[in-house]
């Protein structure tokens, strides 16, 4: 079982060659298709399966390590031990972070540990996925897809987030999102978050209205999550663009983005998400914030 802040998709000739017409073996053809494998990933604290193949065009198949340390920031927990005789040592959510949006979600692996977080859901479903010391099943919240039950005392029910909604690439064989669902399925997420469909650019509301099945798409997002997506700089402009989009100006949404990679390219994203007006603030461990006034 991997421990460390990393796991590898499966390898196979596949992915070198995806356009390959080769036609020595035409029996054999069916062969050549993805290679899927399952994992165990421990993320913030939970173990759960993810499956990953070994090769897709925009690299939505596989775990990327940014996820790690931004899961640990987004579920950050602090003891409320106060000393006092009357009240127990509980541990809260440091951050609330409302209604989530992660783009660039690949397998599903961020999504479905905070969904495991939104506890304050009013509903709550008991399924067998694990059993601990004491033969206790564990218990997985079930979701709004696309607008959470949001309490004024968010922070009083201990909760980090009152949605998530995930997306990818739109790719044309769907299968970012036919991954999704399969390790929707293999964590026993009952009610899974919605998935839209976005290729980087305009259009955003009409992605998102049609994935929910609405005329108008919904209300903007509080926080906006990502990982690992400045890998390539010819869709900086694209990526800004969607950003734009999603916080208009005076928005009170916020992005908060992991970024782990030593690439100079990458100062560009930066400089481009200065000049469209967005601030940045470095939070640490390759955590950064950016909010537009």
């Amino acid at each position: 079982m991997p421990t460390a802040p990393q796991i590898d998709a499966p390898q196979t000739l596949t992915g070198l060659f995806p356009d390959s017409s080769d036609d020595e073996d035409e029996a054999g053809s069916d062969d050549l298709g993805p290679c899927y494998e399952n994992q165990s990933v421990i993320l913030s604290g939970e173990t759960l399966m993810i499956r990953q193949f070994d090769f897709h065009s925009h690299n939505a198949n596989r775990v990327w390590p940014g996820t790690f340390n931004l899961s640990d920031y987004l579920l950050a927990r602090t003891s409320n031990n106060n000393n006092s005789h009357d009240e127990k040592n509980v541990e809260k959510f440091v951050h609330q972070w409302g209604s989530v949006l992660e783009l660039g979600t690949a397998t599903g692996l961020l999504a479905i540990r905070l969904t495991m977080a939104c506890t304050q859901q009013q509903s709550m479903v008991n399924v067998d996925v694990d059993v601990d010391d004491n033969d206790t099943p564990t218990s997985i919240p079930r979701m709004d897809a696309i607008e959470g039950q949001k309490n004024d005392d968010a922070a009083g029910h201990n909760c980090c987030c009152t949605s998530v909604v995930t997306s990818d690439v739109q790719d044309e064989r769907g299968e970012v999102q036919s991954n999704l669902e399969y390790n929707y399925e293999l964590n026993h997420i009952l009610d899974p978050p919605l998935h839209v469909p976005h290729t980087w650019g305009s259009g955003w509301n009409t992605s998102m209205a049609a994935a929910a099945g609405v005329e108008q798409a919904p209300q903007e997002f509080d926080t906006i999550v990502a990982s690992d997506i400045l890998l390539y700089v010819s869709a900086y402009g694209a990526l800004i663009e969607t950003l734009e989009e999603l916080m208009p100006p005076g928005s009170h949404t916020k992005f908060v983005m992991s970024w782990n990679r030593r690439m100079k390219e990458s100062a560009e994203f930066f400089d481009r998400a200065k000049q469209a007006g967005f601030s940045c603030t470095h939070e640490g461990k390759c955590i950064y914030t950016f909010v537009r006034a």
